[in-house]
């Protein structure tokens, strides 16, 4: 089979729809509910910060997709210093998977499949991954088509369809106090530093990298995202940390206190499509690391994370109890993987590396 030419600007769609999901649509929430509106501010800034991080990043872009860095490469994945890169990336994957599945579920299920059975839910899900998986990498790509053209389609509905602002709740809008400002800080570290899991995935496109993509993509995203995060502000104010879901609340009353069957569904295709492909992602990246050929190890992970995650529905005060744990070990060990990473371009940015 003749694989087609995979772009650099299609690979980076895909990480930038995948992680803005993760970053907003999840952990922004988290933070919503956690420290309320007093976040805001410094999660508009923490994302508008991602497109010049990612713009700063691009010489290691550019150095990791040539294999000009000796242990970055196909042939030498062996060392262990690169080892303990993987190791550490596949933790944070794999949590990040767990927390995604988890949230995602939640919320899908209490706004859309309440009548939905979990299990036939979940059994679902792995049935569409494992396809998509056998279906090899192009898969992403077509998926992410389909997604970008939703995801726009619902900016566009939701933009020209603002609600009135309430001032009193933005002039209520303050940076938390010094005590939550420490967990504040620590919470947003996943939005600057997903970045880096980019480098482990860029090296699959067959064009280079342009720098006014690797800016102004991200760029976009993160203004579309702080628009929804400042807009929930504006609509709910000390509601915020007592919904579910601020952005599907948010979606669904586009006008304040009235229904809109329309965006309804298109927000529901926005959720499960955007879902779809972070997983999608984890498990294509986590394949890619450690050169996983087949279904059956990728599979084995989607099955035990789903399981994971209905143990947890079924019981939401267990998980309540160990979710703070999972998230500042998986921010922990992005953190030192990120600092690993950048020892790595500094060790070996200027070794050639013979082909093979």
């Amino acid at each position: 089979m003749i694989m087609r030419r995979i772009s650099s600007t299609s690979i980076l769609l895909v990480f930038i729809l995948s992680s803005t999901f993760f970053t907003n649509r999840i952990i922004g929430e988290i933070i919503l509910k956690e420290l309320r509106r007093g976040s805001l501010l410094l999660l508009i800034i923490a994302n508008l910060l991602v497109p010049f991080i990612m713009f700063i990043l691009k010489p290691i872009y550019e150095k990791t997709r040539r294999k000009q860095l000796n242990h970055m490469t196909i042939v030498d994945k062996s060392t262990p210093f690169y080892l303990i890169i993987r190791t550490l990336a596949s933790i944070y994957l794999i949590f990040s998977l767990v927390i995604t599945i988890y949230f995602s579920t939640n919320k899908l299920n209490a706004y859309f499949f309440s009548e939905l059975p979990l299990v036939l839910y979940f059994l679902i899900l792995l049935i569409l991954t494992i396809y998509a998986i056998i279906k090899g990498r192009n898969s992403l790509i077509h998926i992410s088509s389909i997604t970008i053209f939703i995801v726009l389609t619902f900016y566009l509905f939701y933009l020209f369809n603002p609600t009135s602002i309430d001032y009193s709740n933005l002039n209520k809008l303050k940076i938390v106090t010094n005590n939550n400002l420490i967990l504040l800080l620590i919470f947003i570290i996943p939005i600057f530093l997903e970045p880096f899991i980019f480098i482990l995935y860029c090296d699959d496109a067959d064009t280079p990298y342009k720098k006014r993509y690797l800016f102004f993509l991200p760029f976009i995203a993160s203004i579309l995202s702080s628009y929804t995060l400042l807009r929930q502000g504006w609509e709910f104010g000390v509601l915020l940390p007592f919904l579910n879901s601020p952005f599907i609340e948010s979606s669904l009353y586009v006008r304040m206190g009235v229904y809109n069957e329309n965006i309804a569904l298109i927000t529901l295709f926005y959720y499960i499509g955007s879902y779809f492909l972070r997983i999608l992602f984890t498990c294509s990246l986590f394949a890619k690391m450690w050169n996983i050929k087949g279904v059956f190890i990728t599979a084995l992970l989607i099955v035990i994370s789903c399981l994971a995650t209905y143990l947890f529905l079924l019981n939401v005060t267990v998980f309540n109890d160990i979710m703070m744990n999972l998230f500042f070990i998986s921010i922990f060990v992005l953190l030192v993987y990120a600092l690993l990473i950048t020892i790595l371009i500094i060790k070996g940015g200027g070794k050639d590396v013979k082909s093979v």
